[in-house]
Order: C-alpha cells, then structure tokens, then sequence
C-alpha cells in the first residue's frame, strides 16, 4: 500500500513537472514575440510611416523617398527572415509538438547540404562530411531540420570564399556528437558569451553580405536542449574559424 502512495506521488510529481515545463515554454515563445513585435518590427514599420509622411506633404522628392526606401527594404527582409524562423521555431518547439524518433543521420544531412549547395558553390567552398550517416539519432525530425540547416548555413554564411566546411559525426557510446567546423571569420571571446542568447549584438552580416536574423543559434539551442542535447562553441584549433558541437541520443 505504502509503495503504491509513493508511486503515485511521484507520478503526480512528474506531471507537474512537465506541466510546469510547458507553461515555461509557452511563456519564453510570448515573450520571445513580444520583444520581436516590439523591437524589430516597429522599426521598420515606423521608418516606413515617416517616409510616407514626408512624400505626402511633398517634404522629400521622389529620388530622396527612393534612398529611404532601400535603408527600409533590408529592415523588411531582416524581419521577414526572423519571423520565418520564429514560426519554424514555434512549430518545431511546441511541446505538444516534440515528437522524437529513430532518425538516420543521412536523412536530415544530406538534404540540407543539398539545400545550400547553389550557396555553398557560389563561395567556392569545400564542404565535406565526416562519419557514419547511417547512424540513427532519436531526435524530432522538424527539430533537427531546423538546427542542421541552421549550423551548416551559418558555417557556410560566414566562411569567405574558397574557405571550407567540415561536417564530422562521431560516436560518443550512448550518444552521438556532430561538429560543424569552418575556417570562417570565428567569433569573438565577447560575441560567444551571450551568443545563443536573443541579443542584437549576435546580428551580423555575412562574408558575402548575406542576411542574419540574430535568432537563429537562439532556436537551435532551445531545439536541441529540449530533445535532451547540448551545444558548445569553440575556436578552431587548424587557425581561424569556429567549430559548433552538439550531442543527440543514439537510437
């Protein structure tokens, strides 16, 4: 009798503790919005309210709204690219959504370097991959779309051109480690203690003036934490560029 009551308390205790993690959750994406809102899309949506003004009351000419309007146009494309990884985000991280499963690593690997191909050859880089892709993870398969895009486009993003790319999997025994290594322009000691953090100072453009939204190492760690893995950053030893290193469960 006395077992049964212990085990029913600490199922009930799970409960909570899940139940608690989900309102956790739920209140990080509110507020993640909220600053969004407040933040990034009132910029540009201000800006653009001030030009129209000016142009009605015919404070600016045609040419000089022209020059505005370009300042604005990257704001939108900057906003644009960071909500549409908030909602990737956002259905990815659900926790009524997080649906982890046997995932051969080739899977997910493959068809993201497909994905960045047109990218990676207009840089001229080399990119290869290291390990056993045959390897299977237990993982939710949206969620780890999201992160390797966002670790390989990242590495590819910030390597100039002719510079290289390494994907490299290892076995680590009940888990498996994946490392992104580029020989990029690297991240500075300043840059790396809030980088998986939403702050503004993470927003950077890339070697070939590509688009950052400042949000994307923020997702990828809330992606791999909840489906119980951790990321690291750290220089690369070979000389410039970074190396980002995660953990999955091995299946």
């Amino acid at each position: 009798m006395e077992k049964n009551v212990t085990e029913n308390i600490e199922d009930i205790e799970r409960q909570l503790q899940k139940a608690k993690a989900e309102v956790e959750r739920a209140s990080l994406l509110r507020d993640t919005l909220i600053r969004i809102v407040s933040h990034d899309i009132r910029g540009p949506m201000s800006n653009l309210k001030s030009v129209i003004s000016l142009v009605r009351e015919e404070q600016v000419g045609l040419e000089q709204a022209k020059e505005f309007m370009g300042t604005i146009d990257k704001g939108v494309d900057h906003t644009i690219q960071m909500l549409e990884e908030l909602m990737e985000w956002g259905r990815a991280a659900s926790a009524n959504k997080i649906d982890q499963e046997e995932i051969a690593l080739d899977e997910i690997i493959n068809p993201t370097i497909d994905r960045l191909q047109s990218h990676i050859d207009r840089k001229e880089l080399s990119l290869s991959v290291m390990g056993d892709l045959d390897t299977k993870c237990v993982f939710d398969r949206n969620a780890l779309k999201v992160v390797m895009r966002n670790l390989i486009s990242n590495a590819v993003k910030f390597t100039p051109k002719g510079g290289s790319v390494q994907v490299k999997v290892e076995d680590q025994g009940e888990d498996i480690s994946i490392s992104i290594i580029d020989t990029g322009i690297g991240i500075s000691d300043e840059m790396k203690a809030n980088l998986f953090e939403m702050k503004k100072d993470n927003k950077r453009p890339g070697t070939d003036n590509e688009k950052s939204s400042g949000v994307g190492l923020f997702i990828t760690k809330d992606l791999i934490s909840q489906n119980g893995g951790a990321i690291a950053v750290k220089d690369n030893p070979q000389g410039q560029g970074t190396i980002f290193i995660f953990t999955l469960r091995k299946a």
